[in-house]
């Protein structure tokens, strides 16, 4: 739950995933994905050089806006995945 309170709050609803810099696609993120709380899309590139290029973005689906509302994620665990996206250290 700490993942998804994350890529809503801190990362304004969507995550771009598996470019340079960006986490890659984890083993909790397809299990969020497999619930239906994450919906995963291939959208354009940023890159103007390469405008054929396209990136996987997570997008936080309505169900889960939902379900994290009703769910107090503990400070601890937001703590957690706050240092793991700094530490580029997502498992």
């Amino acid at each position: 739950m700490a993942m998804l309170w994350w890529i809503d709050k801190d990362c304004n609803g969507s995550l771009h995933i598996g470019r340079r810099g960006a986490p890659p696609l984890t083993a909790d993120m397809r299990v969020l994905l497999a619930k239906g709380y994450l919906k995963m899309q291939r959208v354009a590139s940023y890159m103007a050089l390469s405008p054929s290029r396209r990136d996987n973005k997570l997008t936080v689906t309505p169900l889960a806006k939902s379900v994290l509302a009703k769910v107090a994620v503990p400070d601890a665990d937001k703590a957690y995945i706050i240092a793991a996206s700094k530490s580029a250290s997502f498992r």
